[in-house]
């Protein structure tokens, strides 16, 4: 039996306006606690298959990169629609919090 506890995801901070199927919102506890766990911050965070951006966002939201690059191949969600959207939430972001 494993010990490792499960995450709640309705208890991670929503960082991403969009909500993608295969999300990573699971993810973002142990990507925290990762990230705290560096002796240095990283300069670049890469998220590939981005899909709603949650690892990317919470990255540069909470402070753990200087920088963040999300790659998506599906046109549904790279496509400059949706470029334009992510643009509006991080400035959104950006401008709520700073």
């Amino acid at each position: 039996m494993s010990t490792k506890k499960i995450v709640n995801v309705a208890s991670v901070p929503k960082r991403s306006p969009f909500r993608y199927p295969g999300g990573k919102t699971w993810l973002v506890p142990l990507a925290r606690k990762w990230w705290q766990s560096l002796d240095r911050k990283p300069k670049l965070l890469v998220e590939s298959f981005t899909g709603g951006g949650i690892i990317g966002l919470t990255a540069a939201f909470e402070g753990f990169v200087d920088h963040v690059v999300l790659v998506e191949k599906d046109p549904e969600v790279s496509s400059p629609v949706g470029v334009r959207t992510y643009a509006a939430a991080l400035s959104r972001l950006n401008s709520d919090y700073s």
